[in-house]
């Protein structure tokens, strides 16, 4: 009897080890199953720009992703940028395409099932661009150009009146800033600042001063901001100013003012903290720079020569410009640590120079006995282009090397001003 109650024991042990282990094994099933039955998450790739000129900086942003699965979570974000370059992981990533063509970046997602998700976007790189204003057409009107002089090409395709001062939007490459000459009702004419595509389409005028002029535009690096030069002022104190404003022309600020003087042509610096501007406040045109909102003004050529602002050696006049506007205003470097300008400070002529963005180390890049000037630093901060009348005739567009000095020709029909809007990496 004992024998038997124990071997009934023993079955019923063994019924419920079998269901616990028989349970066991279905969990492990079942969850092997939710596996093997769960859906792959999707990849969604945002990316600003999309196209643009080399080098090109890329912003990708991988958040607007997302797993399917009731249980699932992203583990893991993977980007393939499709130049070569290594792997890179993260929810977000920036990369810099340096050299043209046409690239197809891929983000891979996991979820925490080991499925794996997939998204490309094709990003399409060109050649870096230099605008200019030329007058070859007849009347002055934006042009771009390679780096190197070729594929020359008529941007704006005013008939009368002048356009000079371009200025590239530095983020998206995709808008153009520049000064356009208005005839007014009573058929005066000013100087008004623009905004188009960068082929010249969809222009939209942004001031609207009809007894003043605006000129010499400037992007902050992100666009929200153009600083410009203006006689907006001139009534009260008999200057010119710099002065900031939204992209959309609303929002005007005064930075800098000052009776009897004149400021002009201000460069915002790589970073949007600082601007740099040519002004006569002491006496002789000098170097300046200040912060965004014109605090902290320095003149950082502080010299007896004249840096940056007409000369009466200079007699390359802009016809229907404004009396006694410079050719030159100061240039950052790409990463912001230098500034080219001009000066007679090897005088009579004018010649490019760079220095430290402090004014520190000043070094001279041209020498001749023709004038140089009108500077803009190029794409990856080994070269400036400039205006010089080194061929004979009228001015033209030229380049230099900053370390040997060597100079390249770019430009050879009409007369060719204001080179700008290279991209700055």
């Amino acid at each position: 009897m004992k024998l038997m109650k124990h071997t009934m024991r023993l079955l019923k042990l063994g019924r419920k080890a079998s269901l616990t282990l028989g349970l066991g094994l279905l969990a492990v099933v079942l969850a092997g199953c939710a596996a093997f039955f769960a859906q792959a998450p999707i990849a969604i790739i945002s990316a600003t720009p999309t196209s643009g000129e080399a080098p090109l900086l890329v912003g990708f942003d991988g958040s607007g992703s997302f797993d399917p699965n009731t249980n699932g979570v992203l583990t893991k974000y993977q980007w393939d940028f499709g130049d070569g370059s290594a792997l890179a992981l993260g929810v977000t990533q920036s990369h810099s395409y340096k050299a043209n063509g046409t690239f197809i970046a891929t983000l891979k997602v996991t979820n925490n099932f080991g499925k794996v998700g997939v998204d490309l976007l094709p990003l399409t790189v060109g050649k870096p661009s230099i605008f200019f204003s030329s007058d070859r057409g007849g009347n002055y009107n934006i042009f771009r150009m390679d780096t190197n002089g070729g594929n020359q090409a008529q941007v704006t395709n005013y008939a009368s009146r002048d356009a000079l001062w371009p200025a590239l939007l530095p983020n998206t490459r995709d808008r153009l800033a520049y000064s356009h000459e208005v005839q007014n009702p009573d058929l005066t004419t000013r100087f008004q600042l623009f905004t188009s595509q960068v082929d010249g389409t969809l222009p939209a005028q942004l001031t609207t001063q009809s007894s003043s002029n605006s000129i010499q535009p400037s992007w902050s690096p992100n666009g929200s901001k153009i600083a410009f030069a203006s006689d907006r002022d001139k009534a009260s104190c008999g200057c010119w100013g710099i002065y900031l404003m939204n992209s959309d022309g609303t929002g005007t600020v005064t930075l800098r003012v000052q009776s009897g003087s004149n400021n002009f042509a201000p460069a915002i610096s790589p970073d949007g903290k600082k601007i740099a501007f040519a002004s006569n406040s002491s006496g002789n045109y000098e170097i300046y720079t200040m912060d965004l909102d014109g605090t902290g003004v320095v003149n950082i050529t502080n010299n007896t020569h004249n840096d940056g602002g007409p000369q009466l050696t200079d007699s390359d006049g802009l016809p229907g410009a404004p009396s006694a506007v410079p050719f030159s205003g100061p240039s950052w470097s790409p990463d912001g640590t230098q500034i080219a300008f001009t000066s007679n400070r090897d005088g009579p002529d004018l010649d490019v120079f760079i220095m430290n963005a402090d004014g520190t180390n000043v070094i001279q890049l041209t020498s001749s006995s023709a004038d140089d000037y009108d500077p803009f630093w190029l794409p990856g901060g080994g070269e400036v282009a400039f205006v010089s009348t080194l061929s004979g005739g009228s001015p033209q567009l030229w380049k230099i090397n900053t370390t040997s000095h060597a100079q390249v020709q770019l430009t050879s029909t009409g007369t060719n001003l204001n080179a700008a809007g290279a991209k700055n990496p």
